[in-house]
């Protein structure tokens, strides 16, 4: 018994209207907007501009951590190799 959904003649009308509305609409916005687009190569400077620093507070970022890195590894050697070699003690029990 599948019955059909009963919604009043006027809000059918209602909904075919806006949907006519955004079928106008949409394309006329799409061209407006890659009509109003800049050049490929203003947008590739444009891109680069903004995306310059970023990249570089990156790149600063990432170095900064492999260098402190780099640097804690080299200090824990040190550490270790001057306080002596714990590990290797025997202990002898006699039988």
């Amino acid at each position: 018994m599948n019955r059909a959904r009963r919604t009043p003649t006027g809000s059918r009308a209602r909904m075919r209207s806006s949907r006519l509305w955004c079928a106008m609409l949409a394309p006329g916005l799409m061209l407006l907007c890659l009509g109003t687009a800049c050049d490929e190569e203003a947008a590739g400077r444009a891109f680069r501009d903004a995306a310059a620093s970023s990249v570089q507070t990156g790149l600063k970022s990432i170095s900064d951590g492999i260098i402190d890195g780099l640097f804690a590894v080299v200090q824990l050697g040190d550490d270790g190799e001057t306080s002596g070699d714990s590990s290797t003690t025997e202990t002898t029990t006699g039988e």
